[in-house]
């Protein structure tokens, strides 16, 4: 007897925890290095820079522009580029 084979559309669950937690600890490994030797070189004033730094370069276009990336990524992603 034939087997049924079912498809579904969405995400896998396991492999988008697994990537969103792999991604969160290395970030968060990052931050402990970054502060480790911001400390042992006197440097914190640098080191708290970092956040606004990261705010004007990465967060502000995303809000600004993103609906604008969003629509980008999925023209290019689903071949709606036609």
């Amino acid at each position: 007897m034939a087997q049924k084979v079912v498809t579904r559309a969405g995400i896998d669950r396991a492999g988008f925890t697994t990537a969103l937690t792999g991604t969160f600890l290395e970030g968060l490994e990052a931050v402990f290095i970054v502060i480790t030797f911001g400390l042992a070189a006197g440097a914190m004033p640098a080191v708290a820079g970092g956040p606004g730094a990261l705010v004007v370069v990465q967060k502000l276009p995303g809000a600004l522009f993103g609906a604008q990336f969003y629509a980008a990524t999925r023209l290019v992603c689903c071949n709606r580029l036609n």
